[in-house]
């Protein structure tokens, strides 16, 4: 099967030459199969085999999109290796030609312009190249070699736009506009159980882990939309993953599949995220029975704060907020106070809304303070409903003098923060000071 084929190159003043010239013109080319590339070598003036690159260096092109694949498809050297007999080795002869063929129609249609590398051997020209008679082939050859030898983008998954599931009602599973960053402990299931109030909003059920663990990273997009609930047209798809504020890969992969995604952020006191971080790890040592830790063992290193204990690592929340400003603008972030979003919700959802450009249905009555929890609940349409269990749990005791070395240790970071964001909040306040809680 071959789906391109080199033809002899005809004499200048001929016919075909001619017909060559004017079809090179009409796609964009200079000096393709013309007399200003006479006398030199073939390899100076080929430019199709340039998208066969699996790296195609700081000056190339952007990839090319055509019929859903991207290029660079191939690795031409790895293709042409023989891999056992003539007869692979004539199939990877033949896929190395339906390579560049591939590369050069793209090109030729899509980018309108030449390009020079010579990487590949044999490299096509301007003059061999007529996308539209070889159309039907490209299909078929596409399909064939599809099913023989799968075709892998260079670029990896996550980078590209890609749908999930639909229905005949119109529902659809899309990849989330809004994403809820963080911070672990910071109240992220209160927040998307709060957003999941208004009827714009399909929010999903579990934390996905798409960006920052790499089994799931590497199935690629269409699995991250499966996991999203479906939705109507008009609804904003959220997910949340704590974990991604703090993973320092997260946030370029985010900007890969959609610069325009708005991200919620939700913060507490970096102190007291820190001890509903350690407080969580023990109860979940407890239901294992395992060996637990007392806190002061964990949070001190001869008699310092340890900076080993990786709580603290992600109550740093300068040190993480500027890389993720270093993929996003400020506008694209929105940070809910999550210390005043516990003592009263309400007007935090109200910033939430207008932030997402959503029509403003969470209002005061849908909220209810829970003494015996000790933390606010939710009311919908009549039915009232709380946070699990595991939520709000008391903290251990901690002794004055730990809770005082962690508010110092804590001080200068959140300052940085502060700056950074262009927004004071009241974590470096005493308790005391501070405004009363429920």
């Amino acid at each position: 099967m071959t789906l391109v084929q080199r033809t002899t190159p005809e004499q200048p003043d001929s016919p075909g030459r001619k017909r060559h010239q004017r079809r090179a013109g009409l796609l964009g080319y200079s000096g393709a199969g013309t007399g200003d590339t006479a006398g030199k070598d073939d390899s100076s003036s080929d430019w199709g085999a340039c998208l066969c690159r699996t790296d195609p260096g700081p000056n190339a092109p952007p990839p090319c999109v055509l019929f859903g694949l991207k290029t660079p498809l191939c690795d031409s050297e790895r293709l042409a290796e023989p891999r056992g007999g003539g007869g692979v080795r004539g199939i990877q002869e033949d896929r190395l030609r339906f390579c560049r063929f591939l590369s050069c129609t793209c090109a030729a249609v899509l980018w309108r312009s030449p390009c020079r590398c010579g990487t590949c051997s044999a490299p096509l020209r301007p003059a061999d190249i007529d996308p539209l008679p070889k159309m039907a082939a490209f299909l078929l050859g596409l399909l064939l070699l599809a099913a023989r030898f799968p075709l892998t983008s260079s670029r990896p998954p996550g980078v590209t736009e890609a749908p999930g599931g639909s229905r005949p009602d119109g529902m659809s599973q899309r990849l989330p506009q809004t994403i809820i960053i963080g911070v672990r402990k910071g109240g992220t299931r209160a927040l998307i159980e709060m957003l999941a109030l208004h009827s714009d909003v399909a929010a999903a059920e579990n934390e996905v882990h798409f960006f920052d663990w790499e089994s799931h990273f590497q199935r690629g997009l269409s699995w991250y939309a499966s996991q999203m609930p479906f939705s109507a047209p008009g609804q904003i798809t959220v997910e949340k993953t704590p974990a991604y504020f703090t993973s320092a890969k997260v946030p370029a992969r985010v900007r890969d599949m959609n610069p325009d995604t708005k991200l919620l952020l939700i913060l507490r006191d970096p102190t007291e995220r820190v001890l509903s971080d350690y407080t969580q790890v023990l109860y979940n040592r407890v239901q294992k029975h395992k060996r637990v830790q007392p806190i002061e063992s964990v949070l001190l290193k001869d008699g310092e704060i340890n900076l080993d204990y990786k709580a603290l690592n992600r109550s740093l929340y300068y040190v993480h907020m500027q890389n993720w400003l270093h993929h996003f603008p400020p506008e694209r972030i929105h940070v809910v106070d999550g210390d005043r979003l516990i003592r009263d919700p309400f007007p935090e959802m109200e910033r939430v809304e207008r932030f997402l450009s959503l029509s403003p249905q969470i209002n005061a009555s849908n909220f209810y303070f829970n003494k015996t929890k000790g933390f606010y609940c939710l009311r919908e349409r009549g039915r009232e409903r709380c946070l699990h269990e595991s939520k709000g749990r008391a903290h251990p005791r901690v002794s004055d003098a730990l809770r005082d070395k962690l508010y110092r240790f804590f001080h200068e970071p959140n300052r940085k923060f502060f700056e950074l964001v262009g927004r004071t909040f009241d974590w470096n306040d005493r308790p005391e000071r501070r405004e009363p809680r429920h």
